[in-house]
């Protein structure tokens, strides 16, 4: 799953209007591939807080490398050969290897899927709750100099996964604070992204081939259901 979460930081006086996020306050962005484990597998923190998070994407090392990154095994799923991919949301292109839901006007198929990946795709969010928690400097402003957020926020990614990778006790009530600052500096919503890139048709192909076969295989969920 990728996905990104502001940090809140103190910007530079020159350029500051560059950090200030669609909420009004200054951050740097973290963007995030993680695991079903909560296990953080690639990360980019150094765009300001304005950028769109698909800019944040192309401009990635994960972007650059990913025919090197990405595995490139296929899964037969009935006669089709499927890709491995990384679960994004509306706000990320179709690619190759990044697979997203529908926009628009949806049919219940067409929700269906989507619920299914919102529900895959909380791992992301929990991850990020989990390393916030973990790590309290996260949830409030860094007075530091922003040239040096992206080292503190990598090493808090690596130790994450360390206390993650060795099951250590994680207290509900530290997502409280995180909440907290949630509410302190609410994220800003994603962006949709609505271009189309010619290059990737067969993902259009391959995303209807999975949303019939999982609309054959298993129940029909609804979002309205989903989010109450």
């Amino acid at each position: 799953m990728i996905d990104g979460t502001h940090i809140p930081i103190m910007a530079p006086a020159d350029g500051r209007l560059d950090y200030v996020n669609r909420k009004g306050w200054t951050s740097i962005i973290l963007q995030a591939v993680v695991d079903h484990e909560y296990q953080i597998r690639d990360i980019c923190c150094k765009h300001p807080g304005s950028c769109h998070d698909a800019f944040v994407l192309k401009d990635s090392n994960l972007f650059k490398n990913a025919d090197m990154l990405i595995p490139t095994q296929m899964r037969k799923i009935q006669e089709i050969d499927v890709p491995l991919m990384i679960l994004g949301d509306p706000a990320y292109p179709l690619l190759p290897w990044i697979m997203k839901g529908y926009t628009g006007k949806l049919t219940n198929e067409q929700d269906s899927f989507n619920t299914y990946l919102s529900s895959a795709r909380m791992a992301v969010e929990n991850t990020f709750g989990r390393m916030k928690g973990h790590w309290r400097c996260l949830q409030k402003r860094i007075d530091i100099h922003y040239s040096f957020v992206p080292k503190v926020v990598s090493a808090c990614a690596i130790l994450h996964n360390i206390v993650e990778r060795k099951h250590e006790d994680f207290n509900s009530s530290w997502l409280r604070s995180v909440n907290a600052t949630n509410a302190m500096f609410p994220q800003p919503n994603s962006r949709l992204l609505t271009y189309r890139n010619e290059n990737v048709n067969s993902m259009y192909i391959i995303r209807e081939h999975l949303k019939n076969y999982m609309a054959d295989t298993y129940a029909l969920r609804s979002s309205c259901i989903h989010n109450l």
